[in-house]
């Protein structure tokens, strides 16, 4: 198997992270490897912040129901795209987190993506917590935060051996 699915089959979501610091040499390799990641006409307009901070991570574990990892990650990538330069920002953003998490694999971490934009905190939008705490201005959309760590955690490989016929579709959508 390739070295790039190799990588893909790794990949895990991962909660639990040891009381260990990320390197900023390795966070940089993730932060490059999301620049590098493309985007729609070439705008690279995705931005990030790295958040470190204890404490600030602990607030931001309180953003959405499922954010609860942030706290004990040493590290959390707050992903965001200027909205008014494309509509695409999202699908930019995306993959951009895709990137990140798939390099953390290569340098043994763990990473857990956590949904912002549509999430609710409290009675209140998510996007507009995360703004609230960091200062993002309204101009920019907060799609995710990424928890990044050393894994506390074992989890197996994705087990698929093959793709799944049943959801490939040649020229048409024939069933």
């Amino acid at each position: 198997m390739n070295r790039a699915l190799e990588v893909m089959k790794k990949r895990r979501s991962v909660r639990k992270y040891l009381d260990k610091n990320v390197s900023e040499e390795k966070i940089n390799n993730l932060l490059l490897s999301a620049m590098w990641a493309p985007t729609a006409r070439n705008r690279r307009h995705c931005e990030f912040i790295v958040v470190r901070d204890a404490n600030m991570r602990k607030r931001l574990a309180d953003a959405t129901e499922y954010s609860s990892m942030c706290g004990s990650a040493d590290v959390v990538i707050v992903i965001l795209g200027k909205r008014e330069l494309t509509e695409k920002w999202i699908e930019d953003c995306s993959v951009a987190a895709t990137h990140i998490m798939l390099a953390a694999v290569d340098e043994s971490l763990g990473t857990c993506w956590v949904q912002i934009r549509g999430s609710k905190h409290d009675k209140i939008d998510a996007e507009e917590y995360i703004r609230g705490l960091l200062g993002i201005p309204s101009s920019y959309g907060v799609l995710c935060m990424i928890a990044i760590g050393y894994p506390a955690e074992e989890k197996e490989e994705h087990s698929m051996k093959e793709f799944d016929k049943k959801r490939v579709h040649f020229e048409t959508f024939i069933r």
